[in-house]
């Protein structure tokens, strides 16, 4: 006896690696039921001014989204694919078709980028042309220039035996620092009027490594120069006991930490006199991924000193480190 099988047409995102079986017995065929592949997503809060990010989740009003490259076995499954937040059964989904998991057993790596479309568009990723999900690359990024606040997540050798639904734990490629002072003593003594940080690394190649033990980011080809800081006012009188904030937050690269250069004036100078500059070396640590450097500047009559609080980018405390 011959038995003609037809598969119908699968449309342009489905891998459907379907399990024919013919039993014996009775000669039933049978087929494995395809799994729509689908996305949780979680990430570290933004604690910025305006935080973009809150609590432990995505946001899902698209202002964020989770582009995705997938590899079973090595050979590109998906390369960049956009997944939207469908609130339904509150997952991400392919878009704007559905894609399903190859059959049970065969072994799939996940590498996501989350991001604001224009700045997915901006940043124009290249992922790895062989194997997506083992690289992607951004050339050229001037962070300063544009403060996107990259997030990156990798899930290796899923399969749909474990769950049709794969959980990305997003990671912030970039550093956050920003900058407090205070006098220690009556306010409006000191006045700010301009702040900037020496020799930053402010411009580079950021590759997202998937082929390690554990994901790697390296950057090459950097830009350094000195580069103004945002301050929060044109001038700003130093409080006498609570610290204000002198700066916006500065999304940075990875790297160590700078020295700073002051413009500011004392209650007292004639009003011809140039404003003061000083040259402040910063407590000497390394601007790590995901962390949040808050630096905080006591004016006294004798001298400006720096401590840095050191957080993760949740705002749970890491270290202090004081320097004269």
């Amino acid at each position: 006896m011959r038995i003609n099988i037809v598969i119908p047409g699968l449309t342009r995102n489905l891998l459907l690696l379907g399990l024919l079986t013919l039993c014996a017995c009775g000669q039933t065929l049978t087929r494995e039921e395809p799994r729509e592949l689908s996305l949780r997503a979680v990430a570290a809060a933004a604690t910025k001014a305006n935080p973009e990010l809150t609590g432990t989740a995505l946001p899902t009003d698209g202002t964020y989204e989770i582009h995705t490259s997938i590899s079973a076995e090595g050979k590109t499954y998906a390369s960049g694919q956009l997944f939207a937040y469908e609130s339904a059964d509150t997952k991400w989904h392919a878009s704007p078709d559905p894609i399903y998991w190859p059959m049970s057993g065969t072994s799939v790596d996940f590498l996501a980028l989350a991001l604001k479309p224009a700045e997915y568009t901006a940043l124009a990723p290249v992922w790895n042309s062989t194997n997506a999900a083992a690289d992607v690359t951004m050339t050229d990024w001037d962070v300063y220039a544009n403060q996107y606040d990259v997030l990156y997540a990798t899930a290796n050798n899923q399969s749909v035996s474990n769950s049709s639904t794969v959980q990305l734990n997003f990671q912030h490629a970039l550093a956050l620092i920003c900058f407090e002072a205070k006098s220690g003593s009556t306010t409006g003594i000191y006045t700010i009027k301009g702040m900037s940080i020496k020799d930053l690394d402010y411009s580079g190649t950021l590759k997202i490594d998937n082929t390690k033990t554990e994901v790697a980011t390296t950057w090459s080809s950097l830009s350094h120069d000195n580069k103004a800081l945002n301050m929060t006012a044109s001038t700003i009188a130093v409080p006498g006991s609570s610290d204000t904030e002198l700066t916006d937050h500065l999304l940075v690269i990875p790297q160590a930490s700078r020295t700073v250069t002051l413009t500011y004036r004392v209650t007292g100078m004639d009003a011809g006199a140039p404003d003061l500059t000083l040259t402040l070396p910063l407590p000497r640590v390394n601007w790590k991924a995901g962390h949040k450097y808050t630096y905080n500047l006591t004016f006294s009559a004798t001298e400006i000193t720096a401590t840095v609080t050191v957080a993760d980018w949740d705002g749970t405390a890491v270290e202090t480190i004081t320097v004269s």
